[in-house]
Order: structure tokens, then sequence, then C-alpha cells
């Protein structure tokens, strides 16, 4: 674990770590990790994707991939 890591070594870390952030993405898509939430990448795009969508995909597979996944 990370975060364990960290303090084991008083090493410093994102404060929005201790709001409950731990991922943090775009300002709009990011949100504190909530009791509800199945995974860590819940907290981005309200659980609906998993990217952004601003990279082009470079194979047929990614665009295939990212057509199915409505961005």
């Amino acid at each position: 674990d990370i975060y364990k890591y960290l303090t084991a070594h008083d090493l410093p870390y994102h404060p929005m770590f201790d709001e409950g952030y731990t991922t943090v993405g775009d300002w709009h898509s990011s949100r504190p990790l909530s009791f509800d939430d199945q995974d860590e990448r819940d907290t981005s795009f309200h659980g609906l994707k998993q990217e952004c969508g601003i990279h082009l995909p470079e194979t047929p597979g990614e665009a295939a991939s990212l057509d199915s996944s409505s961005l």
C-alpha cells in the first residue's frame, strides 16, 4: 500500500488524500471515495467511464473500445 509506505518513511503526500480522494483526474470529474463505491475508479466520471476521452485511438481495437464506451 502506497500510503503505508509514504507514512512509514515520513514522505509527503497530497493533502486531498486525507479528504478521501484516492485518484485525481479532471477537476470536474473527480470526487472522494464513498462507502458505496465498488472500486477506486468509481470516483472518476461518476463511475460511467474509465477514461476521459482526450486521447485518440491508435489501433482498430482501441477505436472499437472507445466507440463502445459512449465517449
